[in-house]
């Protein structure tokens, strides 16, 4: 498992993740876009909470312009974006990710103080991965949403658990990755998958999720 961690417009980062197994490669990118509900939470174009920041790194169709060719140019085979509003919806339908990925169900989390609902969004490769997937959305204490996607791609033998989530920051957080890591453990007892845990899990490696995680 090779994990880069690269930075974009200073503000949010993408991780592009290769996970090897017997030669065979799946190429993951996982990437927090930084919703444009929360850039304009008090509609002051990101002066309240972004100050400092040069007001074109806050452009929302000049961030979602760099944050797509982004993606695009390392041509994963599967895509985990948070932080995806409405607004980001109809700006990845519109850009040549749509073309080139299946976006599978746009989750919603069930409480926000944003303007508009925000969530967690997967994308599946065309002509890569089998387009017979299964999706399954749930909430983390009741309000933040994780999306899992059940998938076959072309060049490896077995299916793969796809996982992205925003968790909370704290306390709230580490519930709430225990409870995605209790529906990961069932959806693995009812058949032998090979997961892909990826998110912004808004946690330190020495937190209490991280730790739990790792024992």
């Amino acid at each position: 498992q090779v994990c880069t961690w690269l930075p974009t417009l200073a503000l949010v980062h993408y991780m592009l993740m290769q996970v090897s197994s017997d030669k065979r490669t799946l190429n993951m990118y996982c990437h927090n876009i930084l919703a444009d509900a929360w850039v304009n939470l008090n509609a002051d174009g990101g002066n309240t909470f972004y100050s400092g920041i040069p007001p074109a790194l806050l452009d929302p169709r000049k961030r979602w312009d760099k944050a797509f060719r982004s993606a695009l140019e390392c041509a994963p085979d599967i895509i985990c974006f948070q932080e995806v509003g409405m607004a980001e919806v109809r700006a990845l339908w519109c850009s040549q990710l749509a073309r080139s990925y299946i976006l599978v169900g746009h989750v919603e989390n069930a409480e926000t103080s944003a303007r508009e609902p925000n969530g967690v969004l997967v994308l599946l490769r065309r002509g890569i991965v089998d387009p017979c997937y299964c999706h399954r959305s749930v909430q983390l204490a009741g309000t933040t949403g994780a999306s899992l996607v059940r998938c076959r791609l072309q060049a490896l033998p077995y299916e793969v658990l796809v996982v992205n989530c925003h968790l909370d920051w704290g306390e709230l957080g580490c519930q709430q990755g225990l409870q995605l890591k209790d529906i990961i453990d069932e959806e693995c007892r009812e058949r032998s998958l090979a997961v892909v845990w990826c998110g912004d899990f808004n946690a330190c490696p020495d937190s209490p999720l991280m730790e739990a995680l790792r024992t």
